[in-house]
């Protein structure tokens, strides 16, 4: 039988080059004049079936004149390569091969079939096509991985290699490169670290690059479609030897299509000096252009014109609605337990939703799938612990991390009579995420969080607030072109502040806000030229808008319960990457929103003519429980294009429109636990947004050095401002304290980026203005008499400079500076009488600026020796914040005195604050 079936397909294999062969033997006429060889090739491809494979180095000195009749395309080869060392080949299916110096064959070499393999070829089972083969150290290449069944080979037909990426301690690597450059194929890894690539059947060497990893090259021999999994190496270089800068790898932000897409890994971030010396993911996005920040102590942020709750931020996927510790002094991240951080500011993906202005994903550490590893580290106030490892060996990883501050401890040891004496300031975060392979087609993985704060600031009310969130995924495998992703979520988010210094004024004031999540993805690959990725997602909100009530029986506070609000937000989406040519590709997306204001609810009813007025009300409507109060909905589009001048040096634009159907109320500039979140409702419309970018990407030195830069016009629609004066606590018509606004923003913003070598970093500045403005009649006061005024965001200036200079192995010094425009804010300019009693008389909104602001950090970084066998690794970090002692303004208030109005500026870190923090891994 087996005798047979190799000569069954012998005889396929006959048929196949006799049908090549008669179709070499087809005649043509060609005529060229001083043709280049791409000229030659793109005719030839043009009037034949013929597809040509070749080195672009190899035949750039050929140039080609010949008029001729009834000749077959190999005599064609033949005439115009007699004179080079260049040879020519040509398989089954039509494909030529140009190489140089030596010749290849495209017949089956004698023992191919063969039941053993060699003692390099061992190393994979091919009797079971679904079978997933991982690879392990094989920077070398000498190794063959055979892929697939060898009985369902069939010459010359295309298939799909599919698998993922990961580093050594199983972590995944996006946006590795996997190349096969004999035949100018490739590809890189998702978020995930998967890929997909359609090569022919056959031998091929892939090249696999990633930054910081050595260059793996990998022998498959791939029958029909199959899986590979690849392990990378870090790249370790010795103090003597001569660094060796990989090609290419690092060129993905000029091979992409989308723009204002910033990407952070946790090695960059540590390096980056924070007011107490521990690694802040949010202060380093801060650093990047486009970013910006209405404060010292605030992890809130801006990004192109957007207010702060136009932000989505995503950790593993669960929406984080309070990103901060300690009123902004830390991130709510424990950076023991991020692997990366991915800033969209333009085109975002269309499974993306629900927000104008950005996407902030960030990835946490997935577990080490062959040893326990753990890391911890101890500053100034904070410490932090982390362990990750197998559970079972290849099967089940997990990775948990902690965090807590001892600050309360540090303020009991203070002075009885020191103003912080009875200060409270305590927070901690938890995160756990297991993940666990069923097979090669499923895995799950559950993630949770939590975070918790407590804080008086030496002031009579604490203010406590949390984050909660758990989400679970399962991941599945269809077949090698179509896979997708189902998660399901509940997250929330809650504050309490109380004050019982005084019985009488004593109070409780409570929000909370729950959201239960479903997500649907589908990633689909049919090709090397198509991307498909389309799904659902699901959010349905319950709020709590804000309870107030008595904290004691002697208490006075009238107590006020807002009645909740729930919704139901939907999506559907569609995206296309299209990858036309070398040069040009495309990204498209829709992304259909529908969100239902649902009862139980009573609404109150305005005059349309009018403005929103409690005496303007005209009626109320009530709905049952789940009944839909209104719906809105809408299409939103996503397209941007990139097309190549080089390999290095590239052009894109972008279109996106986003809606986002719940708003955030503050009467602070900055992140606060006093914040409210309302719902789009009849009286209030969702915020819509138009965003149009234009950018140019040009890597120079070998990819060493990065430069880009980037403009953008936004436009912004049913932004909320507030009237003066508003009351936005224990408001139960929050429509009567604010109104819609228009606005607009653009700017330009560049950056040079080196990411490698003894020194690295970036350098950014950004150009930028974002302006409002209220011309509704009918909603009452006009602000600056309908004319356009900025935000109170808008800093039209921003430079920033990150440097991390190497000096040794153990040894750096990091730095970071930044100066920007100082915020508008608005401020007395007068008196008045109004009958008998004296008014203050305010400038137009936002006409003034605070100063502008300036910082400079410098960190050290010593490191311990980096001996493999050795049971733990340090890392130490000694700098000190704003070393140049700057009092930058915070907020400028103002008191009346005997008359007098007096202006007082604070500042939050007014002088040098020195760090220190020890990091240790084992």
């Amino acid at each position: 039988m087996k005798s047979k079936r190799y000569f069954i397909i012998l005889l396929f294999t006959f048929f196949i080059i006799s049908a090549s062969a008669q179709m070499d033997s087809i005649r043509y006429s060609f005529d060229f004049e001083k043709a280049s060889f791409g000229e030659l090739v793109k005719d030839v491809e043009a009037k034949t079936p013929f597809l040509f494979y070749y080195k672009l180095s190899d035949v750039e000195t050929i140039s080609v004149t010949l008029h001729v009749k009834d000749l077959s395309v190999s005599e064609l080869l033949e005439l115009i390569l007699k004179s080079t060392d260049l040879h020519y080949a040509i398989d089954p299916s039509q494909n030529i091969f140009i190489t140089k110096s030596t010749a290849i064959s495209t017949e089956l070499v004698s023992g191919f079939f063969q039941d053993e393999l060699d003692e390099n070829e061992k190393s994979i089972p091919s009797s079971q096509q679904d079978a997933r083969v991982t690879t392990k150290d094989n920077s070398r290449g000498n190794k063959v991985y055979e892929i697939g069944s060898r009985n369902d080979y069939r010459p010359g037909s295309m298939v799909t290699l599919t698998g993922i990426i990961r580093n050594s301690d199983g972590l995944a690597l996006s946006e590795a490169s996997v190349q096969v450059e004999q035949l100018k194929i490739s590809t890189i890894t998702n978020s995930k670290g998967y890929y997909s690539i359609m090569l022919p059947a056959g031998r091929h060497e892939l090249s696999i690059r990633y930054l910081g990893m050595i260059n793996q090259h990998e022998n498959i021999l791939i029958y029909n479609s199959g899986i590979l999994d690849i392990v990378l190496q870090e790249e370790v270089v010795n103090l003597n030897e001569v660094v060796i800068e990989a090609q290419g790898e690092n060129a993905s932000k000029v091979k992409s299509t989308v723009l204002g897409v910033e990407k952070l890994n946790m090695k960059e971030i540590k390096y980056i000096p924070t007011v107490f010396g521990e690694a802040d993911l949010l202060r380093a996005v801060l650093t990047l252009p486009g970013v910006k920040t209405v404060g010292e102590a605030s992890t809130g942020f801006n990004v192109r014109g957007g207010a702060r709750d136009q932000n989505l931020i995503l950790f593993n996927d669960a929406t984080i609605y309070n990103p901060s510790h300690f009123f902004g002094l830390f991130s709510a991240f424990n950076p023991e337990s991020v692997n990366e951080v991915e800033l969209y500011k333009s085109a975002m993906p269309a499974r993306y939703g629900g927000r104008l202005s950005s996407v902030l994903q960030i990835t946490g550490k997935e577990g080490n799938t062959e040893k326990i590893k753990g890391s911890a580290g101890i500053g100034l106030i904070t410490c932090r612990f982390n362990l990750e490892g197998p559970i079972v060996n290849n099967k089940t990883t997990f990775n948990a991390g902690v965090r807590t501050t001892y600050s309360n401890w540090i303020f009991k040891l203070l002075a009885k009579d020191s103003e912080l004496k009875n200060t409270k300031a305590g927070f901690y975060d938890a995160n756990l995420n297991v993940t666990h392979q069923i097979n090669s087609n499923n895995s799950i993985s559950l993630t949770s969080y939590l975070s918790h704060d407590d804080s008086n600031l030496n002031t009579d009310t604490l203010f406590s607030y949390n984050n909660n969130n758990v989400s679970l995924k399962w991941q599945h495998s269809f077949n090698r072109d179509l896979s997708s992703t189902l998660s399901v979520g509940q997250d929330h988010y809650d504050y309490n502040n109380n004050y019982h210094a005084d019985s009488l004024a004593a109070y409780n004031l409570d929000f909370a806000i729950n959201q239960q999540v479903v997500r649907l993805n589908f990633t689909y690959t049919p090709g090397n030229k198509h991307s498909f990725e389309f799904g659902l997602q699901s959010v349905n909100y319950s709020i709590e808008p804000g309870d107030l009530s008595k904290a004691n029986s002697k208490s006075l506070v009238t107590p006020v319960s807002i009645h909740k609000e729930r919704a139901l937000e939907t999506a559907l989406y569609f995206e296309d990457q299209f990858n036309i040519g070398e040069k040009l590709a495309l990204n498209g997306g829709l992304r259909y929103s529908i969100f239902n204001y649902l009862g139980s609810n009573e609404i109150r009813l305005y005059d349309p003519l009018l403005p929103k007025t409690a005496t303007n009300a005209i009626d109320t409507a009530g709905y049952g429980n789940g009944k839909i109060i209104n719906t809105y909905q809408g299409l939103d589009g996503r397209v941007s294009g990139r097309y190549s001048f080089t390999k290095n040096f590239s052009f894109k634009v972008g279109y996106t429109s986003t809606r986002q159907f719940i708003h955030m109320l503050s009467n602070t500039v900055a992140l606060s636990p006093t914040d409210i979140w309302k719902l789009s409702d009849p009286n209030i419309k969702p915020q819509l947004s138009q965003q149009f970018s234009i950018g140019l990407y040009k890597n120079i030195s070998n990819n060493k050095i990065e430069l880009s830069v980037e403009g953008y016009r936004k436009k912004m629609s049913n932004y909320l401002d507030y009237k003066s004066g508003a009351q936005l606590f224990a408001n139960s018509h929050i429509e009567t304290e604010v109104f819609s606004t228009r606005g607009k923003a653009f700017g330009i913003e560049t950056m040079i980026r080196k990411p490698r070598g003894n020194f690295n970093g970036w350098i950014s500045y950004t150009y930028s203005r974002t302006l409002l403005r209220m011309d509704d009649p009918v909603a009452g006061e006009n602000i600056n008499k309908g004319q356009y005024y900025p935000a109170n965001y808008d800093k039209p200036h921003d430079f920033t400079f990150v440097g991390n200079q190497k000096f040794s192995r153990r040894f750096s010094v990091s730095m970071n500076m930044t100066y920007s425009t100082g915020r508008p804010i608005t401020i007395p300019i007068g008196i008045f009488y109004y009958g008998d009693k004296q008014k203050t008389l305010y400038s137009d909104r936002n006409s003034y600026r605070i100063q502008n602001y300036f910082r400079t950090d410098l960190s050290i970084n010593i490191e311990g020796n980096h001996k493999i066998k050795q049971l733990t690794h340090s890392f130490w970090t000694v700098g000190a914040y704003n070393i140049t002692g700057r009092k930058n303004p915070y907020s400028i208030y103002f008191t009346s005195q005997k008359g007098v109005v007096k202006g007082y500026k604070l500042s939050i870190f007014g002088s040098i604050i020195p760090f220190v923090n020890y990091n240790i891994r084992f």
